[in-house]
């Protein structure tokens, strides 16, 4: 539900729009920004105390749930010894070069090479293939980025047309990086009530001098993964 399908139908318009622009001098590049940033999907939940939510995140009640945000190992070694960072796909691609690889969102790698610029040499976890790879389509596994609830800069304006796009269930949420704190984040839930209908609520969440996150001063969290998990589990 919600707005899962939106991110695979987006990386796939842009792949094919790219696709005439292949470079003669090299096998395996497209240009300098083969894949320009694109937004994730939601986390689709339902919030039984939106309506109090300071309240409710003061008093360990349930926020919004539903949420799968399990965290992920992400270091393998080399035979150097140097530790490497695994990264998970964000959506679907296909190769366009025999050197490149065709992945399927949610495919694990482990970068062997990302000194190439926008394509990185990549070995993969499910088929053992290695070829190249759009690192704009790939974030550490336990990187916000890889995370569908997680839109990076979108607007508020934006936050809002997105989550009362039709067929987004009340409860629907997305975290954005805050327009005006800079270091913060925002959480905006669509919402529902008989005076306003369908709209959409934004709460701040702060950012701690240790790193931590919260929304309300009584609960904080060393990560947003553990603050989204910490309501989905009440």
């Amino acid at each position: 539900m919600g707005c899962v399908q939106c991110k695979d139908k987006e990386a796939t318009k842009l792949t094919e729009e790219r696709d005439g622009s292949l470079t003669q001098s090299s096998g395996y590049r497209y240009g300098t920004d083969p894949t320009p940033q694109h937004y994730p999907s939601f986390g689709v939940t339902s919030i039984p105390n939106y309506n109090n939510f300071h309240a409710a995140a003061g008093q360990g009640l349930t926020v919004f749930g539903g949420v799968n945000s399990s965290s992920h190992t992400g270091t393998l070694r080399t035979r150097g010894g140097t530790g490497v960072t695994l990264f998970v796909a964000l959506y679907d691609y296909e190769a366009r070069t025999e050197d490149d690889l065709s992945f399927h969102k949610g495919e694990k790698f482990q970068i062997l090479n990302s000194s190439e610029g926008d394509w990185w040499e990549a070995r993969s976890l499910t088929t053992g293939e290695t070829g190249y790879i759009p690192s704009n389509y790939v974030a550490p596994v336990d990187s916000i980025q890889a995370e569908e609830w997680y839109f990076g800069k979108l607007g508020r304006k934006d936050a809002e047309r997105q989550l009362l796009s039709f067929g987004n269930p009340r409860g629907t949420f997305l975290i954005r990086e805050s327009e005006t704190t800079k270091g913060a984040y925002s959480l905006s839930i669509r919402d529902w009530d008989d005076m306003k209908g369908d709209h959409v609520k934004h709460y701040k969440i702060r950012k701690l001098d240790n790193g931590g996150y919260y929304i309300t001063t009584r609960a904080q969290f060393e990560t947003l993964q553990q603050l989204v998990q910490h309501y989905s589990e009440k």
